[in-house]
């Protein structure tokens, strides 16, 4: 489902949660209602974050931190975090992002480290540890994202349960994706590549997933000066942009576009690009009615 489709469903399953919580009889049934409703509000803060509306993204995010200080539920602070972390400016992701200081996005993940340690599933550590080795990188930490990589090695190979529900964007090629963004960031686009054409064999991925990893093979394409399968690329995730209205896809493949593809500015392929990334009306930022 598209997002902007999702979110009004996801907030009323937010409030029937909350409803639930107040009546819940037992110890075990409150902890599963407010995991379930942690859940409920990252994945909203994702939402909003694909649509840039960090402001919304914020408040789903704060909402959650809330809800894990009242039930003392650190996995759900361990959640939260890790989504906030990854709303901050990366220079993999010109023009994305709340502006702050370079390390601003690490900070917030190794206090989600923390909140983890203290019970967090292995499949968030995946999400946490993977998502922190480009971080790390984007800072040209390469001994830390190398850790970052192990460890979230590791926590996959402790992950019995199949990677579904909340978890299931963070598997094995989720972090075969953060591992081509680490030799992206660290100087290295053919080892980038190679990742990224290793991700896009895995066939069972969404649509939308494979519009994400197609986007990063094209920067990685376009770096190693393969143009014409670089646009290519960014064509397919441009039809999947235009027919769910997202506007993280738009603004990476028109940066990849105008920064990574500059030469081809005249090519009949371009043209094309832009025709298609600009078949559906795109909603202002802002403009959705507030979740939280």
């Amino acid at each position: 489902m598209a997002a902007r489709t999702l979110l009004p469903v996801l907030h009323a399953h937010l409030v029937s949660l909350r409803g639930l919580l107040v009546i819940a009889e037992t110890e075990r049934a409150r902890r599963e209602l407010a995991t379930m409703a942690g859940e409920t509000a990252v994945t909203a803060g994702q939402l909003w974050h694909t649509l840039h509306d960090l402001g919304e993204a914020v408040a789903a995010y704060r909402f959650a931190l809330r809800l894990a200080h009242d039930m003392e539920e650190e996995s759900i602070r361990a959640m939260a975090l890790t989504g906030m972390g990854l709303l901050y400016a990366n220079r993999l992701h010109e023009g994305e992002g709340l502006p702050a200081e370079p390390e601003r996005a690490v900070t917030l993940l190794k206090a989600a480290e923390t909140a983890a340690i203290a019970g967090a599933s292995a499949h968030m550590r995946v999400w946490l540890y993977a998502s922190r080795s480009w971080e790390h990188a984007g800072l040209g930490q390469a001994v830390a994202a190398g850790r970052d990589l192990d460890a979230a090695h590791r926590a996959l190979a402790q992950t019995s349960a199949p990677h579904e529900g909340f978890h299931a964007p963070w598997d094995a090629t989720y972090l075969l994706v953060c591992r081509g963004k680490c030799a992206m960031l660290l100087g290295d686009p053919i080892a980038g590549m190679r990742r990224f054409e290793e991700a896009a064999r895995d066939h069972e991925q969404s649509a939308m997933a494979r519009a994400y990893y197609g986007i990063e093979l094209a920067r990685a394409c376009a770096a190693a000066g393969e143009g014409d399968r670089a646009l290519a690329l960014l064509t397919e995730a441009a039809a999947v942009a235009a027919d769910t209205n997202t506007t993280m896809l738009t603004r990476r493949i028109e940066m990849i576009a105008r920064r990574d593809l500059a030469p081809l500015a005249g090519h009949p392929g371009m043209r094309a690009l832009r025709e298609r990334l600009f078949s559906a009306e795109i909603p202002e930022d802002g403009d959705a009615t507030i979740l939280l």
